[in-house]
């Protein structure tokens, strides 16, 4: 690869304007002329009109040169004009250099006035000059290019639509325009009749990996502060040459063209490029103008800004700012962003760290917030993050947390920045606006670096914050944010095991909401869609959450799929970019993407809480592609109920791996995940499944010893853990647990009622089970809770010899199981009879279940114990009491033949081999209290 160096000049020099660019030590690479070949189309420059528009510091002409070479061979048929700064007050002098290159380059002779004959008016003396440049172009005779170099002296309207007009006389002049700026050449008034090849910056500059090669071709040793610095200085060659320091002569050895080379005597752990690049971007200060040294420091603290901003908080007229900002354009520490609507002007990304941190030390902090503030309330409405970011920096906490509400999901996409930006907000305003404290939990708890007490100080701080704003979230108010709040108590106290008031307060919110506020894209109606605008996803998730806790499936689905809904529209909308005040990262379309994998996640979840583990499998299949196609996380935690569901479905499909897979990602965030007590009963279920209903109790008594101390407690999940247990009991014959375990939830839950038949159907009470598993009915139950209801009522109803009640409750059964796919059900009712049912509805044509019975393991074929009778009961509690069979017969008034008599039966019953055995299995029964 070519490289082409000339003599090192200071960059005060380069930056002051004292210096020949041609002498600037640069390497102007292949790559870079590639560019421009890709750029023009030509290696000869062959386009009617190119321009080269760069500030200082780019290497323009250096770059022509080597792409076109400097018309010292005629055969070449390129020639170069050389503006200079008497030029910007003289344009009939310039066109007369153009007139007189163009007479050169045809050996044409023309009686060209010299400037100083010319007793004109400066417009028509002009104007001559370019009659004669246009007749010399109309006689060319072979391709000549015409290289115009520092025609920003020249550069005014009449002259850009000059030169455009001169492109357009011939088709064999190609004019190359260099210039750091220009009036017109670049603007739809001369592009919309003249095709103009325009080459920036973004050709000129040096990608960070070409930079990296300079370093190296120069023996500069590697490091991490020199990537760093190469890659700050965002390509701009001046600020490369400032980072390496190519001028000291202590730091390189040689002086002719290209070979300089690293002094290996030189410690390079004293080389500091990035405060080489500090040192560039403070000396650059004292080149400026005093309005322009006041102008690039207001910028460095600032995304961009406009004209208007700078006349407002610097007191400048509109001449001065002009002025200053073009000085700055031209050095290139400024560069524009300009279209039809605005104009604006950011900092040079590689002195922006620099200059802004000498702001911060040394400028007025209320001109900082004066500035912070006009420049948000520029923005908020098209850039709602970078507005809020510039509220926060001048403490305008009020405006900020608006923003923020209304924008939730959109501003802590932005993961890193926002976290900054909330960590740095005092406590007092932290107490004072609860939607700050929301924002940073929702953004801390996926680090698990931040500990659990921090978390909890954080939930405390922003629920009293919310009681202290939103005493009653039902009364009216006038608050820009009211349903933001509102939603924010909504998870405060679902969060706190409130669910009745959480699933009145998600009704309330859902009230208020109106298609303005819910439907993509709407723009008017009551409440205007900026009330809401930017949060919805989160609100969405937030809702069916609540919504699944309180038992209300159909809505939480109803929320999964608007929220589906809204990222697909997300996904499908035109894309244009960010608005040009924007510094977010993350598109819409990638945000999209991110809340369409929450979707499809939490909708797996609310399939496995409704037993529906065949849709489950679907879903979680069609996550996982999602997932893999387009390479996205879900925001914050919201994929954990994703794996809970993906925990259960193990289970079920009888796949450990599937358990491991979501157990290694869900454990180290254990302690804040609401519905922990789910993913105990799938570790549980999956155990029991190879080692037993024993093996499940013990694991998750165990768990609950170790965990339950500092785990987040919920009513809700904690009943379904409870409910688990009473399950394991009942089939182990531990009846008196299983009825404790119970006795401390809740009465009118449909779980712990279904539970309670299921107590009865193993203690041998045939009728009450029946009688309690109908009083469950089927609505509000879930699938899994429906397929329980309905095989406790088809044995208890066989055991009662309600043959066709059987029948018809096991083949809504059989088809439950066929639809739903939730087979586990199957072994928590007794073995003995499930099977004799089975093989009698087969043969009834009822339904064919003979396979999925006799496919339970050994293990897991629960067994109900007869019921004893009351002399069985009397002499089993007199053997307990007596130890000895003629203590207890004495005990009775009975013989010792008769005790020994009902003790046989008793074990018969009981299912044991001797007297210990029927001691313990009674007592887990509850037999013994029952005798006493």
């Amino acid at each position: 690869m070519s490289q082409l160096y000339e003599e090192s000049i200071s960059a005060s020099s380069l930056l002051s304007g004292e210096f020949d660019e041609s002498r600037v030590r640069l390497p102007v690479r292949s790559r870079i002329i590639e560019r421009l070949i890709e750029e023009t189309g030509s290696r000869s420059g062959a386009r009617r009109l190119t321009l080269i528009k760069a500030p200082t510091g780019y290497g323009k002409t250096r770059t022509v040169l080597t792409w076109l070479g400097d018309g010292s061979n005629p055969v070449d048929g390129v020639r170069w004009v050389q503006c200079v700064v008497s030029h910007t007050h003289s344009s009939a002098s310039f066109w007369l250099m153009i007139a007189a290159t163009l007479s050169d380059a045809t050996s044409t002779s023309v009686d060209l006035a010299r400037d100083g004959d010319i007793d004109e008016t400066q417009q028509a003396a002009a104007r001559l000059a370019q009659e004669q440049a246009e007749q010399l172009v109309a006689q060319l005779t072979r391709p000549l290019t015409l290289i115009i170099d520092d025609y920003h002296h020249a550069t005014n309207p009449e002259n850009d639509l000059a030169i455009a007009r001169l492109a357009s006389l011939s088709p064999l002049l190609s004019l190359v325009v260099i210039a750091r700026r220009v009036a017109l050449l670049d603007r739809t008034v001369i592009t919309a009749t003249t095709r103009v090849r325009q080459i920036g910056p973004e050709v000129l500059a040096l990608t960070t990996a070409e930079a990296v090669d300079l370093a190296s071709s120069l023996g500069v040793p590697a490091s991490d502060e020199l990537h760093s610095a190469l890659e700050q200085t965002a390509g701009w060659p001046l600020a490369i040459r400032a980072a390496l320091n190519l001028g000291s002569d202590e730091l390189y050895e040689g002086s002719s063209p290209g070979a300089r080379r690293w002094n290996e005597l030189y410690e390079a752990a004293s080389f500091d490029p990035i405060g080489n690049l500090e040192a560039f971007a403070l000396d650059s200060l004292q080149l400026l103008s005093p309005a322009a040294q006041r102008v690039i420091l207001i910028a460095s603290v600032l995304d961009a800004l406009d004209t208007g901003l700078l006349e407002q908080t610097l007191d400048l007229t509109p001449e001065e700012t002009a002025t200053a900002v073009q000085q700055l354009l031209e050095i290139g520490l400024l560069s524009e962003q300009a279209t039809t609507q605005y104009t604006e002007y950011r900092c040079q990304r590689a002195v922006r760290a620099s200059l802004r941190a000498y702001t911060l030390r040394t400028v007025d902090p209320e001109l900082l917030q004066q500035v912070y503030k006009v420049r948000a309330n520029n923005v908020a409405d098209t850039a709602p993050f970078t507005a809020f970011r510039l509220f926060c920096a001048a403490e305008n906490y009020d405006r900020a947390e608006v923003l923020l509400a209304r924008n939730f999901t959109t501003l802590t996409d932005e993961v890193e920045v926002c976290s900054q930006v909330l960590r740095a907000i005092p406590e007092p305003a932290l107490q004072k606006h609860p939607t700050f404290a929301a924002a940073m939990l929702f953004l801390e708890i996926p680090r698990l670096e931040v500990a659990p007490a921090t978390l909890n100080y954080l939930t405390s701080l922003w629920i009293q914050s919310l009681q202290q704003q939103l005493p009653d979230p039902q009364a009216t108010s006038q608050s820009p944010i009211h349903l933001a709040l509102i939603g924010q108590a909504m998870i405060a106290a679902r969060l706190t095991g409130q669910i009745d008031r959480a699933m009145t307060l998600m009704h309330h919110l859902e009230g208020r909401m109106t298609p303005a506020t819910t439907e993509p894209g709407a723009s008017d109606g009551p409440i205007t869609a900026g009330s809401l605008a930017g949060s919805l996803p989160s609100y969405y998730r937030e809702a069916a959450a609540t919504a699944i806790m309180g038992g209300d499936l159909a809505q939480t689905r109803r929320s999964l799929y608007r929220l589906r809904r809204h990222s697909e529209w997300l996904i499908k909308k035109h894309w244009r970019g960010f608005p040009h005040a924007s510094t977010r990262r993350i598109t819409d379309p990638e945000s999209g993407k991110k809340w369409m994998l929450v979707a499809l996640g939490e909708l797996a979840f609310a399939e496995a809480i409704d037993g529906n583990m065949n849709e489950c499998a679907r879903v979680l299949a069609k996550m996982d592609a999602w997932q893999a196609t387009h390479q996205v996380t879900a925001p914050g935690i919201s994929w954990i109920g994703a794996e809970i569901a993906r925990a259960h479905l193990s289970y079920e499909l009888e796949d450990e791996f599937m358990l491991y897979h979501a157990v290694t990602k869900l454990t180290p965030y254990l302690d804040r995940i609401e519905a922990w007590p789910l993913l105990l009963i799938a570790e549980a279920a999956s155990l029991r499944n190879t080692r037993g209903n024993e093996q499940a109790l013990a694991h998750i008594d165990s768990s609950l010893t170790n965990l339950s101390a500092t785990l987040p407690g919920t009513e809700i999940w904690s009943e379904f853990l409870i409910c688990y247990q009473a399950t394991l009991r009942v089939t182990i014959g531990d009846l008196r647990q299983a009825a404790k375990l119970l006795a401390s939830c809740r009465n009118s839950s449909q779980l712990v009622r279904l539970e309670r038949a299921r107590l009865s159907l193993y203690a041998g009470d045939d009728v009450e089970a029946l009688l309690q598993a109908q009083q469950v009915g089927t609505s509000g139950t879930t699938a899994r809770q429906w397929a329980s209801q309905a095989l406790i009522s088809a044995i208890a109803a066989w055991n009662c010899k309600r043959t066709d009640e059987a029948f018809l409750a096991f083949d809504t059964v059989s088809e439950i199981l066929t639809k739903h796919g939730v087979r586990s059900v199957l072994k928590n009712v007794p073995f003995d009879t499930l099977h004799e049912l089975a093989v009698a509805a087969q043969a009834a044509g009822v339904c064919d279940l003979v396979a999925s019975v006799e496919a339970i393991p050994e293990h897991l074929r629960s067994r109900r114990y007869e019921r004893l009778t009351e002399m069985e009961l009397r002499t089993l509690a007199a053997i307990a009491e007596h130890r000895s069979a003629n203590q207890a017969a004495a005990a009775l008034f009975i013989t010792a033949g008769t005790v020994k008599k009902h003790l046989a039966s008793v074990y018969r019953k009981l299912r044991v081999n001797g007297r210990d055995e029927a001691l313990l299995q009674a007592g887990r029964m509850g037999l013994l209290l029952q005798s006493e």
